[in-house]
């Protein structure tokens, strides 16, 4: 039993992933929520030229008092840094923007200590000072197609859990772990070459695509991020999306805003059957998942806001494929 003893966070501190860190708002990151304010006016001037940044530092304390393989403790602490540019704003090209985030992160992994299958910590990965990821991404035909290249990370946008930064388990928190190990999708920090494109007709729908360096040991292949290696067999990953916003919803109508996504993820490099031990050409990855939030009412009052994920044990479901 792995015991929850000390955790610092908020929900707009949590590593942000996919289209939601794309679209903050100047607005959103020079709120009161920073720790030094907003430097006499200066982040808010920034902000108003297109030029928006934070930092913070986050920290899980964790515990195994009984079971497992050891009862002991482990800490994990990660800093982050992160820079946005609106290069609408700044320079006047209209539809650019930019992005980079780095980190230093560094302690113990707990689910190594007591054999846990699935990590106790959505931190835990490697002791490391990296540039994670950065980007330009250009907006076309008023954002309905969005070309972004760069350094970025597929499962950051691919297969992550959007609204999961409230849990403390990997799984839950950012992504189940055999979307790496099946097609070596890219995660953070441990970013790769990638380029996107992604294409949004309606309010309500959306579907992208992305290739992506499929590095198998990317903290080797490139321990600093700074040398945009690219290595073994690209990665393809693919995901649509329906957003369902219902209009002028009652209070008795039991339809709730969502999303549901379908995805997959493809290498074509050679990997190892585990039934028959052979190497065989090409393995795919397939996922679905809904997501509904919701708000329990009782007598006109909000009495809970809940996240409900569906399938969340099975999303992800390894395929091997038999035939050279």
């Amino acid at each position: 039993m792995v015991t929850f003893l000390i955790f610092v966070e908020s929900a707009c501190a949590q590593d942000e992933t996919g289209f939601a860190q794309e679209t903050r708002s100047a607005r959103s990151l020079v709120t009161p929520r920073n720790l030094f304010g907003d430097w006499n006016g200066e982040r808010t001037r920034l902000a108003e030229k297109g030029v928006t940044f934070e930092s913070y530092y986050i920290t899980d304390l964790e515990g195994n008092p009984e079971g497992g393989k050891e009862q002991t403790r482990a800490g994990w602490g990660r800093f982050r840094g992160t820079i946005d540019v609106d290069l609408t704003r700044l320079i006047g090209v209209n539809g650019l923007t930019f992005h980079a985030t780095g980190v230093w992160q560094f302690g113990a992994n707990l689910g190594e200590k007591i054999g846990t299958i699935a990590n106790p910590s959505g931190l835990v990965s490697a002791h490391t000072t990296r540039l994670d990821s950065w980007w330009l991404q250009q907006a076309i035909l008023n954002d309905k197609i969005l070309v972004k290249v760069g350094q970025f990370a597929g499962l950051d946008s691919y297969g992550d859990q959007e609204y999961g930064a409230a849990y403390i388990i990997e799984p839950l928190d950012y992504a189940i772990g055999n979307l790496f190990s099946t097609t070596y999708e890219s995660f953070n920090p441990a970013a790769t070459p990638a380029a996107e494109i992604r294409f949004a007709p309606t309010e309500n729908f959306y579907i992208k695509s992305a290739m992506l360096a499929g590095n198998r040991a990317p903290y080797v292949q490139d321990p600093t991020g700074f040398h945009f290696t690219i290595a073994d067999t690209p990665v393809f990953v693919y995901e649509l999306g329906w957003l369902v916003k219902p209009a002028n919803r009652s209070a008795s109508e039991k339809t709730y805003p969502g999303t549901y996504k379908v995805g997959a993820s493809y290498n074509g490099g050679k990997f190892q059957n585990p039934v028959t031990g052979t190497n065989v050409r090409g393995n795919y990855l397939i996922m679905s998942w809904p997501i509904k939030l919701f708000t329990v009412r009782r007598q006109a009052r909000t009495v809970a806001s809940i996240w409900i994920s569906g399938l969340i044990g099975v999303r992800a479901i390894r395929i091997v494929r038999t035939h050279n």
